[in-house]
């Protein structure tokens, strides 16, 4: 028998923003908020993405191929609207290399779309300086705790707080991964 009330439940505080893909025929436009991308090896397993979790791994025991994907902390100025952008590997090298000439992502306006109608075509992506005199560009999300929240893990608590946009892209993968192991391990 179903419980009715007149009373809202308590609010979830758990971190969460939606999660942006690229999609034929829909540009996005946006500006960076953190000051580097989270990188995530995954599968598209059980019709959905999926952290990888090595070295125990259900989808890599079932031979589903991993791929490299980031996320990065975006803002729509527009819209006001805070999310997750996530791409490939191919797209997350511009983004790379801009943080690699100016030193962060923070405030990097970017432009993203498809190549063609294909679903599955290359991702375009444009990235210019954005004008920080006349946007208040709101604080990075902690993306960590985003991405376990969206993908029902636990954030790793000890690793979380720290990857709010620091540190190398290499070593933040690494990081990443093993935190998601860890906390995967701990959940399990």
């Amino acid at each position: 028998m179903p419980n009715f009330t007149d009373a809202l439940p308590p609010k979830d505080q758990r971190p969460s923003l939606a999660l942006v893909r690229v999609k034929p025929g829909k540009p996005i436009q946006a500006i960076v908020t953190a000051t580097n991308f989270v990188g995530c090896e995954t599968h598209y397993w059980h019709g959905r993405t999926a952290p990888c979790e090595q070295p125990n791994c259900e989808a890599c025991d079932d031979g589903s191929p991993t791929r490299f994907h980031a996320y990065i902390a975006s803002w729509n100025p527009a819209t006001n609207r805070s999310f997750l952008l996530e791409i490939t590997r191919a797209a997350a090298d511009a983004f790379d290399g801009y943080r690699n000439t100016y030193g962060s992502l923070r405030g990097c306006r970017y432009s993203v779309h498809r190549a063609s109608s294909n679903p599955n075509s290359r991702v375009i992506v444009e990235l210019h300086p954005a004008d920080e005199q006349r946007f208040a560009i709101p604080q990075p999300p902690n993306v960590i705790a985003c991405l376990c929240t969206i993908w029902h893990c636990s954030p790793p608590e000890a690793i979380a707080p720290r990857l709010n946009g620091n540190g190398s892209t290499n070593a933040r993968r690494r990081e990443v991964l093993d935190a998601i192991k860890l906390a995967n391990t701990k959940g399990a």
